[in-house]
């Protein structure tokens, strides 16, 4: 992996970042990037330059963001928990509090597939809840705990090309693979520091070619096949030597290159990603 680009700017207004822990990129490979400090969400171009800042009264930390096909801005908000969902240019469309059953608990991340199911992950109630293209309640699984489908607070979610949806179990340390009805396919990882291994993996991605993970405990972004074979490991350049300074999440996006997030800066990397036949 090689970094080709790098920006950010700290601060209080349009564009500028406070403490970012989360991003998305939409198929014009424009960014979102979901501000938990001021509780924005700040769109730039592919080169950093802002475009737009929206928020709402009652979003409080905005923790994960994606975007669908359409072009809507989902966000789950850890502490209103619920999930705001806004039009393109801002404006809210929608809001997801969970079902009269399940109340939403924690939510941190969030993500669409291709038919407009919504599915949210809640780091406190260790659960994932799917809901339908109107918010409406389908199905949910998950409890805290270290078997097959349990979570120990985990912290993103993605859905990959191949259907199914991959999550970041932070905690477990550990990657789950689930069917989008929530049935356990795989899982993989043990815990700890050498290669091949992970200490707290807190934003996650899946392309055709490899499942990349911000393992913000080592320090690192890691790539890994499908099927759960590691791929490759980077500290890209060494950029994340100082202890506060981590990649939280990652997204793809123009040309393949993928993103860094690290709120200590707070900064942004564009990375080109190279993997070859390994």
């Amino acid at each position: 992996m090689q970094v080709v680009g790098e920006w950010g700017q700290a601060g209080e207004g349009p564009g500028k970042l406070t403490l970012p822990v989360s991003l998305a990129t939409n198929r014009d490979g424009l960014i979102f990037v979901a501000d938990a400090g001021s509780g924005f969400v700040h769109k730039f171009d592919w080169n950093g330059q802002p475009l737009a800042s929206f928020n709402h009264p009652r979003m409080q930390r905005p923790s994960g963001i994606a975007v669908d096909d359409g072009g809507a801005v989902y966000v789950a908000d850890y502490s209103a928990n619920r999930v705001f969902i806004f039009y393109p240019d801002g404006r809210l469309l929608r809001e997801i509090r969970g079902s009269a059953r399940l109340a939403l608990s924690g939510p941190v991340g969030v993500a669409v597939d291709s038919e407009g199911s919504i599915y949210v992950l809640e780091f406190d109630a260790s659960r994932i809840q799917k809901f339908d293209a109107r918010g409406r309640f389908q199905t949910s699984w998950g409890k805290d705990g270290e078997g097959p489908g349990e979570f120990h607070f985990p912290a993103d979610l993605a859905i990959g090309p191949d259907g199914f949806l991959y999550v970041a179990d932070t905690y477990n340390q550990r990657v789950q693979k689930f069917t989008r009805e929530g049935q356990f396919v795989a899982q993989w990882s043990l815990p700890g520091t050498p290669q091949g291994q992970m200490a707290e993996a807190t934003g996650i991605t899946v392309t055709d070619e490899a499942v990349f993970l911000a393992d913000s405990g080592n320090q690192r972004v890691q790539a890994w096949n499908l099927n759960g074979t590691l791929r490759h490991t980077d500290t890209l350049g060494d950029r994340f030597h100082d202890a506060y300074e981590t990649p939280t999440d990652v997204a793809v996006g123009r040309n393949g290159e993928l993103l860094v997030l690290d709120p200590s800066r707070p900064r942004i990397l564009r990375v080109k990603v190279n993997l070859g036949g390994s």
